[in-house]
């Protein structure tokens, strides 16, 4: 009698977690997970996936080298604002790694470029106070809020925690040190019910030059020196992630991933899910100006991304029709410019994971 009770009991622990991982399962694809359940599946999650990515990884690169990146990371944690954020940098990095190699099907000369790239750039950390605050939202592509410009999009749909493209920077033309930039970049933002929080991570053409910048709820507009100058027709890996409580931004040289050209992980206060629960990431190439005028012959022109992915903790996928919303998709324009300010270059284009884009005001 006790043998069946044992069974019965055991029958019923499996058919809960059954049900709790299936719940988990749907509300990830909808995009809508509990918080209350977010931190103890996720970290069982995280568990999980890092030592499967871990096992995979020592196959084609060396234990000395997993180990010589997590010594790094712990180092570099230690000197910094989150005394955590070492094992979760370190886990995040190998996760992240082999979620790419799946994807691209990396080389090992890659892969080990990768890390080595890891190893000489662990980020630079930013703390941020800032209150996250309410942006507009929109499923018309003519902008109905005031904006600076006007560009190409392809934004994903909720439930990712993570972006990578290539891409071919563009060649910019401005007039002014201020108010007028091109930008190649991500947004990353989550609609909830107290309204949609967004903020941009990525590259600017401002004042002759390519930099770093971020701008948004998060961390106020800022804008960072490359670690070696990017000019028009270099080859890029723009690289996007949810690490704890950070939103990480890497771009790298497209042909060589060891050299680092921006590498730094922003502070969100637990505001983006590492499960990707409701996180948007919406890929741009924009021309701005905040005068708001015509015929000033200012330009971002050949800008390209390709072969662009998103990930959820357990899967990778280009961005396609399926996974990307259709109203913000292709062209858009502000009030005051128009459609024909955007060229897009069918022969570079795939829908909705390559584009071309030249902008002319």
């Amino acid at each position: 009698m006790k043998a069946k009770i044992k069974v019965y009991m055991v029958t019923l622990l499996c058919m809960f977690l059954l049900c709790v991982n299936v719940s988990y399962a749907i509300e990830i694809e909808s995009g809508n997970v509990k918080d209350e359940n977010d931190g103890i599946l996720e970290s069982i999650n995280v568990e999980a996936r890092y030592e499967a990515a871990k096992t995979e990884l020592t196959s084609r690169v060396s234990v000395k080298s997993i180990e010589r990146l997590k010594a790094i990371c712990i180092d570099s944690a230690n000197e910094n604002v989150d005394k955590d954020l070492g094992m979760t940098l370190f886990k995040s990095s190998i996760i992240s790694l082999n979620n790419q190699i799946q994807a691209y099907g990396f080389t090992d000369e890659q892969i080990n470029a990768y890390i080595d790239g890891l190893v000489s750039s662990t980020p630079d950390t930013l703390a941020n106070s800032n209150i996250l605050r309410s942006y507009p939202t929109s499923a018309d592509h003519t902008r109905p809020f005031h904006d600076d410009g006007a560009g190409y999009e392809v934004q994903s749909k909720p439930g990712y925690m993570e972006s990578t493209a290539f891409g071919i920077v563009g060649s910019g033309f401005t007039k002014k040190a201020q108010g007028q930039a091109g930008y190649m970049f991500y947004t990353v933002s989550r609609d909830t019910s107290s309204g949609y929080k967004g903020n941009d991570f990525g590259l600017a053409y401002i004042n002759g030059k390519w930099v770093a910048f971020a701008s948004g709820q998060v961390t106020g507009w800022q804008t960072f020196t490359l670690n070696s100058n990017i000019y028009a027709g270099q080859k890029i890996y723009l690289h996007a992630a949810i690490v704890g409580d950070y939103v990480r931004i890497r771009i790298l040289d497209g042909d060589n991933f060891n050299n680092v050209f921006f590498d730094r992980s922003y502070y969100h206060s637990g505001y983006f899910p590492t499960s990707g629960s409701g996180v948007i990431i919406n890929r741009q190439i924009t021309l701005c100006d905040d005068s708001d005028t015509l015929g000033t012959g200012i330009y971002l022109k050949n800008a390209s991304f390709y072969d662009s992915y998103l990930y959820t903790p357990s899967s990778n996928s280009r961005y396609n029709s399926s996974n990307t919303t259709s109203t913000r998709r292709g062209r858009f324009k502000a009030d005051w410019t128009n459609y024909s300010n955007v060229t897009v270059d069918s022969s570079s284009t795939q829908e909705w994971y390559a584009e071309k884009v030249s902008i002319t005001f």
